[in-house]
Formats: C-alpha cells, sequence, structure tokens
C-alpha cells in the first residue's frame, strides 16, 4: 500500500483576481446617469455587507466564486428576464445578513 498524498491547503485560484475585480468593477449604464446597474448595485451592496465580519482573503474568495458562477450562468435568464446570477447573489445576500460563514457564502453563490 502507497503512503498517503498530502492534501493541497489551498486551492490554486480559477481565475485572475485582477481580472475578476477589473471584470467586475461596478459598470455604470450606456446612458451616462452614472447610476449603478442592477446587478452592480446587488454586487456592490453585498460585498459591502461583508467588510464588517469577513477577512480581506476570504473576500477574494468570494469575489472569485460571484465571478465563476456569473460566467457558468452566462446568457441564462430567470423567467422574469432578469440575468439568472441575480438569484445566487440574492441567496449569497440573505447569507450574509445572517451572517453566516464563508463556506455558506461560497455554497450560496455556487449553488
Amino acid at each position: 500500500m502507497e503512503p498517503a498524498r498530502p492534501r493541497p491547503t489551498t486551492l490554486a485560484p480559477v481565475v485572475d483576481l485582477a481580472e475578476v475585480r477589473e471584470r467586475l468593477a461596478p459598470q455604470r449604464q450606456a446612458a451616462g446617469t452614472g447610476e449603478l446597474s442592477s446587478k452592480a448595485a446587488q454586487l456592490e451592496a453585498f460585498t459591502a455587507s461583508l467588510v464588517s465580519y469577513v477577512k480581506p482573503a476570504d473576500i477574494d474568495r468570494i469575489v472569485q466564486a460571484y465571478a465563476y458562477s456569473e460566467s457558468a450562468h452566462q446568457g441564462q435568464m430567470r423567467a422574469s428576464g432578469e440575468e439568472y446570477i441575480t438569484h445566487p447573489l440574492a441567496v449569497a445576500s440573505i447569507c450574509a445578513s445572517w451572517k453566516l460563514d464563508v463556506q455558506a457564502l461560497l455554497a450560496a453563490l455556487l449553488h
């Protein structure tokens, strides 16, 4: 029997975090009103709610999970006509309001 290999303690990033931050920076509406799009406003509110209890490194992981989820659901729409990503983001926002741990927030975004 061969000896068990040690499990890695960290996961390699799925995407380049700098690229994720740039892509997920709040986008202004094309109309030039200076208002945030609905999705960008929801993401901004969600990440702002994390600052009070989540470590910055964990917020980075959460942003990566959001980016992965957004790309996996790209082009999918809800019956309401909204992009599908609005649902996982809403679930994660509810979990954050309950101060659930990072694993729960990641699961909410990836469900």
